[in-house]
């Protein structure tokens, strides 16, 4: 190549870009085309929420806390779903319909009439009603909350879902400095607090098993670096 550096290592920093960028058909274009292999995580769909996460960790690390914390809603919503289905036995589709005009997932309340897991709502927002529409993660937390058997699990879920009601939305909305400390004043919780609570629950999802698959992007890093010095 004209500036010195091999076509494979071009091709790996490309692929760091676009794995930033969470492009996975673009990567998986790369890799194929490359022969390299830098996703610890096979799976499709597992794979989709553990780059997410990997996403979230790097914007920890590179101390973009504002990032960090406007990305936490989307990851906590679709562990939260997991979580209500492999330990409560609560399938979110029984419950549900698509709004597709909107690209919505809403309630429905003839699904949802007469079941425990309506009376499970409806005694999560006593004395307020419970007014069925979108589905957040607020609503998945209390029927966690409710139909858990482990109090880890549960610990987590309400822990993160607190990190979304008490700063998110301020992160998300308001022109601020965000500080590992501004964090801490608010949630009792550091960042690298925050970020294993996410690494948890992605364990007991079932979306990553090996600790050291949050390593991935130092593993690719290494990688580039040995392109570029070969």
């Amino acid at each position: 190549m004209e500036d010195g550096i091999s076509e494979n290592a071009h091709a790996l920093l490309e692929i760091a870009s676009e794995r930033m960028k969470l492009n996975r058909s673009k990567v998986n274009s790369l890799l194929e085309e490359y022969s390299y292999d830098i996703y610890p995580v096979k799976e499709r769909k597992k794979q989709k929420v553990f780059e997410y996460a990997l996403g979230i960790q790097m914007k920890l690390y590179k101390r973009e806390y504002a990032d960090f914390l406007r990305a936490i809603t989307p990851i906590s919503l679709d562990l939260m779903v997991t979580i209500m289905e492999k330990y409560c036995n609560v399938k979110l589709r029984d419950y549900i319909y698509i709004d597709t005009k909107n690209d919505k997932i809403m309630w429905s309340k003839s699904k949802l009439m007469g079941t425990d897991v309506l009376e499970t709502l409806e005694q999560g927002y006593y004395p307020r009603p419970f007014r069925y529409g979108n589905v957040y993660s607020a609503h998945i937390c209390i029927i966690i909350k409710n139909l858990c058997t482990e109090d880890k699990l549960k610990d987590s879920v309400s822990a993160l879902h607190d990190v979304e009601e008490k700063v998110r939305n301020k992160a998300a909305h308001e022109i601020m400095s965000v500080t590992d400390e501004w964090i801490y004043q608010r949630t009792g919780r550091h960042a690298e607090e925050i970020m294993n609570i996410i690494r948890y629950l992605c364990g007991r999802t079932g979306v990553v098993s090996k600790k050291e698959a949050w390593n991935s992007y130092d593993d690719m890093n290494k990688l580039i670096i040995q392109e570029l010095e070969a």
